[in-house]
């Protein structure tokens, strides 16, 4: 029995098909009663961040949460005593910031410097300097109308089991809402309502 209280037919897309899911993921969204594609639609996020907002680096203060966008001026690895630290500069034309990430090495080949970022994240005052600590990203293409999923944007937060992150979950329910969506939820109320009411589909 799925999250709708329905019980799962063959005729039921399961999630594991969806990209960026697969199987390994399939099994962590089935301990939170999401079995099917159409069980992912009325997954809903359990609040929002406001992260449509762009502040200049140098407006920034230490507790405050953060939308920055920028270019990457520097970034490199840190080997510190027990992790590893990866530290990338962002540049826009006030200033320029650090970010952190804690033992996520593999990011090293995610960034490249002049490449255009949006970051999201607390700002944190250490050891005489302004910092964001492991804030989440979006890479964007500065010559298109790129639609950033993790910030940029109201941002969706949905409630997780161990092994899930929210990049994963929001490029999913980007995927469901750009090609699943309308073949899976049905109008089910009766034109002449819709047009009295003037209701959304």
């Amino acid at each position: 029995m799925n999250n709708t209280g329905r019980l799962s037919t063959q005729s039921e897309k399961s999630v594991r098909y969806l990209k960026g899911i697969g199987p390994k993921k399939s099994e962590l969204l089935q301990k939170l009663g999401i079995s099917t594609i159409k069980d992912l639609c009325f997954f809903f996020p359990r609040r929002y961040e406001d992260r449509s907002h762009f502040q200049k680096i140098s407006e920034v203060k230490a507790g405050s949460f953060a939308t920055l966008k920028g270019e990457i001026a520097a970034v490199g690895l840190k080997p510190l005593k027990k992790v590893k630290l990866l530290e990338l500069w962002l540049r826009d034309d006030s200033g320029v910031l650090p970010a952190i990430w804690f033992n996520q090495p593999y990011l090293k080949n995610t960034f490249q410097i002049d490449q255009h970022l949006i970051l999201s994240g607390k700002i944190d005052h250490y050891q005489n300097r302004l910092q964001m600590v492991s804030p989440e990203y979006e890479l964007i293409d500065s010559q298109s109308d790129n639609d950033p999923i993790h910030t940029g944007r109201i941002t969706p937060v949905y409630s997780l089991t161990e092994g899930l992150f929210q990049r994963s979950i929001r490029t999913a329910m980007k995927e469901l809402v750009d090609r699943h969506v309308a073949e899976e939820i049905k109008e089910y109320l009766p034109k002449e309502l819709i047009s009295k009411y003037q209701f959304l589909e």
